[in-house]
């Protein structure tokens, strides 16, 4: 009996085996292992979310910019240089808000998509040579059009309508893309006039 009771003790003092040792490192690798990927896949898609949103107030202000300086047009003189005009890729005019200037001052400013390699760019002139690219995105469609008083949008401005003459500026102005396989519309309404309401340089003898 004392024999069987010393045996049995001998076995429960042996310990862990090598082998159990290595499974228990091989678990807990695993484990660790799961963990970690975890963490890093909520940590990417965390990152991914804040860089998205920091993109979407930032394409925000762009489009925030563009639509001031549109609703803000002013028309010019009927035998001045600068009436605005406008085909499917920019337009031309004066505005009371312009980016390069403070606000109020009529300024003519120039709106341009220009097509590069891979890229598109909603381009801004505050100068013949100098300018901002506003916002740029992959390669995709792009064009402004003008609306009418009939309602109707034209892809240049003033629209070519037998018999009919437009006012020098149109009611509203569109802007779209293909930005990234999804269609992005902004409309800006021209608020003010139309035509030209006075003729300062008569009133000051110019």
């Amino acid at each position: 009996m004392n024999e069987i009771y010393h045996y049995n003790n001998k076995r429960h003092n042996k310990g862990f085996t090598l082998l159990e040792v290595l499974v228990v490192l091989i678990l807990l690798t695993l484990i660790i292992s799961m963990v970690f990927q975890i963490f890093s896949f909520v940590f990417h898609i965390s990152e991914r979310a804040a860089l998205l949103q920091i993109e979407q107030k930032q394409q925000k202000l762009q489009l925030h910019w563009f639509k001031n300086s549109v609703a803000a047009l002013h028309p010019d003189n009927f035998d001045a240089p600068n009436i605005f005009k406008g085909n499917p890729q920019n337009f031309t005019g004066i505005s009371l808000a312009p980016l390069n200037k403070p606000i109020g001052v009529p300024t003519l400013i120039q709106w341009e998509i220009v097509e590069n390699n891979d890229t598109n760019s909603l381009r801004y002139y505050y100068s013949q040579e100098a300018f901002w690219d506003i916002m740029i995105w992959k390669k995709g469609e792009g064009k402004f059009s003008y609306k009418a008083s009939n309602n109707k949008w034209y892809p240049t401005w003033p629209p070519r309508k037998l018999g009919e003459q437009e006012k020098q500026l149109p009611e509203a102005l569109l802007f779209t893309c293909l930005c990234d396989k999804k269609t992005l519309s902004v409309i800006s309404f021209i608020k003010g006039h139309k035509e030209p309401q006075y003729d300062f340089r008569k009133a000051f003898d110019l």
